[in-house]
């Protein structure tokens, strides 16, 4: 297991030497980074990946080769083959990071509809430290955190997807968009619409639940394979 210290090493190592890559290289190399994020490698194996990449992208350029020459334009292929070489994440791993990542969206959660209920109380008047946990709430949560997930991991799935041609740009372009309007449209139609109240309690309980959920977030992800 690697700790963070040598993960943030690598990536600062990384960065000061992604400044030396071609500027026409960039994108390409960029993309198969983004990739290998959605893969299903610890954080210390992409960063790993990440400077082998990097170096045979910068030595192949002192050869004077571009950086399609250098992969062979297959750059999925080159990432897929790599990432095959690592033992897979055991399910152990997944759980916790999962939890992990879950746990820390329902504290980021809960402060700000903890904010937002106060800032609400006090333009209607009622008690400020008056905190009503709505269907909507549960609601609103699963909607975004799936929506953000999904965005994320479709951005860095196809990141190194054949390019669409010309005429296919502008209607991608609207379809994401679109896709984008219709989930945060049915986000606000939820908070306006479902008004059940599931509870309510002084808000400090909700900020002390928070601080339970960050807790436990840290306990495991100190246990996370990194």
């Amino acid at each position: 297991m690697a700790d963070k210290k040598k993960i943030h090493a690598l990536q600062k190592q990384s960065e000061e030497a992604e400044k030396k890559i071609c500027k026409a290289d960039n994108e390409a190399y960029t993309d198969m980074i983004v990739y290998l994020r959605a893969s299903n490698l610890t954080m210390y194996q992409q960063e790993q990946v990440r400077r082998d990449l990097l170096e045979i992208t910068l030595s192949g350029e002192q050869r004077g080769e571009s950086i399609e020459e250098i992969f062979g334009g297959d750059y999925q292929g080159v990432c897929d083959e790599i990432i095959a070489n690592f033992p897979p994440v055991t399910l152990r791993d997944k759980v916790i990071n999962t939890a992990s990542i879950c746990l820390m969206g329902v504290t980021i959660t809960l402060l700000a509809t903890a904010g937002t209920q106060v800032v609400t109380n006090l333009i209607q008047h009622k008690n400020p430290l008056l905190y009503q946990f709505e269907v909507s709430s549960i609601l609103l949560f699963a909607v975004t955190v799936g929506a953000a997930y999904g965005i994320v991991m479709y951005i860095c799935k196809t990141a190194l997807k054949t390019k669409a041609k010309p005429q296919h740009k502008v209607r991608l372009f609207f379809l994401r968009w679109l896709v984008l309007f219709l989930i945060f449209s049915g986000i606000l139609l939820l908070s306006v619409y479902v008004k059940a109240t599931l509870f309510a309690c002084n808000i400090f309980i909700i900020i002390a639940a928070a601080a339970i959920c960050y807790l436990v977030h840290r306990v495991l992800d100190n246990r996370t394979e990194y």
